[in-house]
């Protein structure tokens, strides 16, 4: 306790002999008790409750009390609203300036500011201003004061100070003659106003005029003002007055307050006479001022901020930036004109700043506690265990403030209705597993302490009931159709077991050609797969085909291996490790190839910790808004923001120390929620719930942005709130967490959700799992209302799978087909046909013989057991131009191949007349002429070598001679029509026979041939 005096002025009266005598006595304020305490309601809000006493024998005074509190035994001192003290509350009338004497209480929300315990908090209140000035002029020192004006002087009968008679142009000023650095003071005084008269009442109020004015002035001695002035006018300063008159060019009424400097209010053209100061800040006051009542002021000056109390209200209270603080004097003035009143002030005291000495303060020390247990649960393992099974658990609490308390033990089941609470007097408790318990999937153990002031700490773990899903490939099989459709469709078959039948599953199918060595086998004409091959596939026997001819045409073999796989991914991920973090409200989580990066709500700064220390080792400020989650790309940290702040996503580059805004709207104003990245592109994930979209933005090209939507996210349970990207592989793509307690995977390539899982998350609040990152390893997601980080298993790499081997063709059988010539055949012939046939799996199966005629109706097909036929032409064939003869044989997979070949038509006469026989008729001269004209019918060439004539002549006398011509001669000429080389049409001249008269001449044709060989005998 302290004891702080200052000169005060007061009047007694003695009455000695016969004399009046003035006496002088000090004024004492102390602090007369401080303490503290934490209430333990157990309302997660630690509120310190903090109460002193100020006591003073100047009852009506008030005095600027501070606070100060230290964890460290007095080495520290932080005062109040800075630091880790600053959430303060009810400290209006308490803390600052204007406090009252009396019992004073206020709190302090301790776990806002600071997680931190101990036994020896200190507080400490004091008052850390000096008193300059307290007068209630009972008496008057002219030595302090600078008095000026035709009036100014102490009424010694009233105790008071008259600044103006209630007469016509007075005025008078006291000024404080100590020099101040007029930046943090509080003023106090009381004044007074008795109604006087207007020389002029015409629009001016009646009651009198002008007003006081508070001053603060450049000089202690400024030229005198007249009445509207107030005294402001000529200081160089400012002043706050209470103007009683409505002077017309710059008052609004005849009663009001107004903060005024030392500058001309208006126009002076427009107002040359009413040289007002100018007011930065107006009230008005609804009562009247010229009312013969006391009234009280407190002005508070702490640059830039200005408040004035008046009779308890607050009229003027702001920011005046242009206020400047000087070094100059304090005073009181007032004035009248043609209108006057009596105007007096008392109890005149000013309070200024002792540059933070506590001259007056008392402290008191007391345990505090803000931060939550320590506990670390010894988890039973991953073992399956059975109804009656005993689980024993254990545990371990870590307090400053806990006394072997009862512990919470909340047991709950994933997957079944499974959920109770056992409050345990000890450390460890022995489950005994109950038959409810064995349909679950999972069962968590949350074990919960409570120290003395009312802080709650946790750890959980988790393990089987039941047996863990289990899955398994059974059997694949697989063969080719034999249909005889041209198509080698090839049915792959398997069966998918799992002890979750309704779990889904990622199968994949592969395919070699060389019995296992090599599986590059493409096979991208699958069909008839949907639910059977990819994504959400159950447990079930599956069947689909393959159009091996589509994408392996002319391929054949017996080693075929079809693999038919699925991934093992974790179905209840396993926390490895856990680290508490810096604060509180933790959401964006990234990993920058060394340490991890977590943003903070409650602080709005982003924190760096290196591996499971749980202590920053630096931190960036980047706001308080509601930033979500962070990734790391090339020493830039990028988060995004959502809620009701703008959606867009920024960055913030470690080796500048800048913030850049990176997309604007690229989240459609749905918010930034989840970011991650691959190194070369951010994906973000927009929006809430079942509106989610996750967007892949290019950044390479910043800042003209490429942004995909790549995902589709369709269902609450299956948001991200926060997401990672872990590469490629049945582990890979993005995966996401949700404050719901899910985490998904979806696959970059495809968009589609491949597996969704359960993770522990706080058994308390709303808000759960939000950051999510990926350290190359594990993942690590964060709680905000655990404010932990877990590391997690979420994945393996073992593949289960089956295989099965069968022979598979697509290639046709070659054939070769021996033509038998190029002679032409009649009716009657035999056609000796024989081929060979070359496949892996053919049997010398029956091959097919199709012959057909072009130019004729002739068609037949035969089966053949062989691979030769001796074929007798039939006489239907001898109208056929050509005659086609196709082989064909089809191997075990149906596959078919064959070889053909064409023959000469059947002979067709040739066709014969006679042009001119003879020409101009026979006469018993030389060069008979005889011309004829052949036309083949199958437009084959005639052969006219190969053509025959014979001339018979019966001569008169009884005699005969036979000539036989062939090929050109004197005698024979052939000429092609219409022109060679084609030559089916041909002019035939016989020509150079001598006849006698009387001769009988007979002239034949007697065989010819056409190119094909066909020979043609007229009949």
């Amino acid at each position: 306790m302290g004891i702080l005096s200052r000169k005060f002025f007061f009047i007694v009266f003695l009455f000695v002999a016969g004399g009046l005598v003035f006496a002088q006595d000090t004024c004492s304020v102390s602090i007369d008790s401080v303490w503290f305490s934490e209430e333990t309601d157990c309302n997660d809000s630690n509120i310190v409750e903090i109460c002193y006493i100020l006591s003073s024998d100047c009852p009506d005074s008030e005095f600027t009390v501070s606070v100060s509190m230290n964890a460290d035994s007095g080495l520290t001192w932080v005062s109040a609203g800075e630091g880790w003290f600053s959430t303060l509350t009810d400290t209006a009338g308490d803390l600052g300036a204007a406090v009252d004497t009396g019992l004073h209480c206020f709190n302090w929300i301790m776990n806002e500011d600071t997680t931190a315990e101990g036994r020896e908090w200190e507080v400490e209140v004091g008052v850390g201003w000096a008193v300059a000035l307290i007068d209630s002029f009972s008496t008057l020192d002219t030595t302090i004061y600078q008095i000026n004006g035709n009036d100014g002087y102490l009424d010694s009968d009233s105790g008071y100070f008259v600044l103006t008679q209630n007469a016509h142009y007075r005025n008078g000023r006291l000024i404080f003659n100590e020099l101040f650095l007029l930046d943090t003071m509080t003023i106090e005084f009381d004044f007074k106003m008795l109604a006087g008269s207007c020389t002029d009442t015409t629009g001016l109020d009646s009651t009198g005029g002008d007003g006081i004015c508070l001053i603060f002035s450049h000089t202690i001695n400024p030229t005198l003002a007249t009445g509207h002035q107030l005294g402001v006018r000529n200081t160089g300063g400012w002043g706050i007055e209470f103007d009683n008159l409505n002077n017309d060019c710059c008052d609004s009424s005849g009663n009001h307050t107004a903060l005024t400097i030392d500058q001309n209010c208006s126009d002076p053209s427009s107002c040359t006479f009413y040289d007002q100061p100018l007011a930065l800040a107006y009230s008005e006051i609804t009562n009247e001022l010229v009312d013969s009542n006391w009234h009280h002021v407190v002005v508070g000056w702490n640059y830039p901020h200005c408040s004035m109390q008046f009779d308890g209200d607050v009229l003027i209270d702001g920011d005046f930036p242009s206020l400047i603080p000087f070094e100059g004097y304090i005073g009181l003035s007032a004035s009248t004109g043609a209108c006057y009143s009596e105007q007096i002030i008392d109890n005149f005291s000013i309070y200024t700043n002792s540059t933070g000495i506590f001259e007056i303060a008392d402290t008191a020390t007391a345990p505090l506690d803000s931060r939550s247990p320590e506990v670390h649960l010894l988890c039973p393992g991953d073992s399956v265990v059975s109804a009656g099974d005993i689980v024993h658990l254990e545990w371990s609490v870590v307090d400053t403030f806990w006394n072997d308390d009862p512990c919470s033990l909340h047991i709950y089941g994933i997957g079944c209705l499974y959920d109770t609470t056992i409050i345990v007097p000890d450390t460890s408790y022995d489950w005994v597993v109950p038959s409810a318990a064995t349909g679950c999937d999972t069962v968590w153990f949350v074990v919960t302490a409570r120290d003395s002031f009312c802080n709650w700490g946790s750890d959980s773990c988790a393990m089987m009931i039941e047996e863990a899903c289990s899955v398994s490939i059974d059997s694949v099989w697989f063969s080719e159709e034999t249909d005889c459709n041209d198509s080698n469709i090839v049915q792959i078959c398997y069966i998918l077991s799992s002890t979750c039948p309704e779990s889904l599953f990622n199968v994949s199918v592969r395919m070699s050609g060389d019995g296992g060595e090599t599986w590059t086998v493409p096979l991208d004409s699958l069909w008839d797969a949907e639910g059977d091959i990819g994504e959400g596939v159950l447990p079930d026997t599956h069947c689909f085909f393959w159009e091996m001819g589509y994408d392996l045409p002319d391929t054949e073999g017996y080693d075929w291996m079809v693999k038919v796989e699925v991934p093992i991914v974790a179905e209840t991920f396993e926390i490895l490790d856990s680290t508490a973090t810096h604060g509180y409200n933790g959401t964006g989580l990234a990993f920058d190839g060394e340490y991890y990066w977590s943003y903070e709500q409650n602080t709005g700064r982003i924190y760096k910790y290196a591996y499971l220390t749980g202590i920053p080792i630096d931190t960036i400020y980047i706001g308080a808004w509601y930033n979500t989650d962070l990734a790391y790309i090339d020493s830039c940290l990028y988060y995004g923001r959502t809620g009701t702040y703008p959606h867009d996503v920024y960055r913030y580059n470690l080796r500048t120390s800048t913030t850049e805004l990176v997309c604007d709207g690229c989240c459609n104003g749905v918010g930034a929620q989840g970011l991650a990245t691959d190194g070369d592109y951010l994906f973000v994930t927009t929006g809430l719930a079942a509106t989610q979209n996750i967007i892949r933005i290019d950044i390479s090209s910043y800042p003209t942005l490429t942004i995909d939507t790549i995902i589709t996210v369709l269902a609450d349970t299956l948001c991200c709130d926060g997401i990672a990207y872990t590469g490629e592989g049945p582990c890979g793509g993005i995966w996401g967490v949700n404050d719901r307690g899910y985490m998904v995977q979806y696959s970059l390539e495809t968009g589609l959700l491949q597996s969704i899982h359960r993770v522990p998350r706080a058994p308390f609040g709303s808000t759960g799992v939000e950051g999510l990152c990926y350290d190359g390893e594990y993942l690590w997601y964060v709680d905000t209302d655990l404010d932990k980080m877990y590391q997690i298993d979420f994945c393996t790499s073992e593949d289960l799978f089956y295989s099965a081997i069968a022979p598979l063709d697509s290639r046709p059988p070659s054939v070769h087909l021996l033509c038998p010539g190029d002679s032409a055949i009649s009716a009657g012939d035999i056609v000796h046909l024989e081929w060979s046939v070359i496949d892996t799996f053919w049997n010398d199966d029956p091959c097919s013989l199709h012959i057909y005629g072009i130019g004729c109706s002739y068609d037949t097909t035969i089966i053949v057991p062989d691979t030769f036929y001796d074929w007798v032409v039939p006489s239907a064939a001898a109208e056929c131009d050509t005659l086609w003869f196709v082989v064909s044989a089809r191997d075990s997979f149906c596959n078919w191949g064959s070889d053909s070949c064409a023959i000469p038509p059947v002979c067709r006469p040739i066709e014969a007349q006679i042009l001119c026989a003879p020409c101009g008729g026979f006469t018993g001269c030389y060069n008979q002429t005889v011309l004829w004209q052949f036309t083949d019918l199958n437009s084959i060439n005639i052969d006219t070598s190969r053509t025959y004539f014979s001339v018979l002549i019966n001569h008169a006398s009884g005699t005969a001679d036979t000539i036989h011509l062939t090929g050109d001669s004197d005698s024979l000429s052939f000429e092609c029509v219409p022109s060679p080389p084609e030559c089916y049409q041909v002019e035939v001249t016989l020509s150079g026979f001598e006849f006698e008269s009387g001769d009988s001449v007979w002239v034949t044709i007697d065989s010819l041939y056409n190119e094909a060989g066909c020979l043609t005998i007229p009949e």
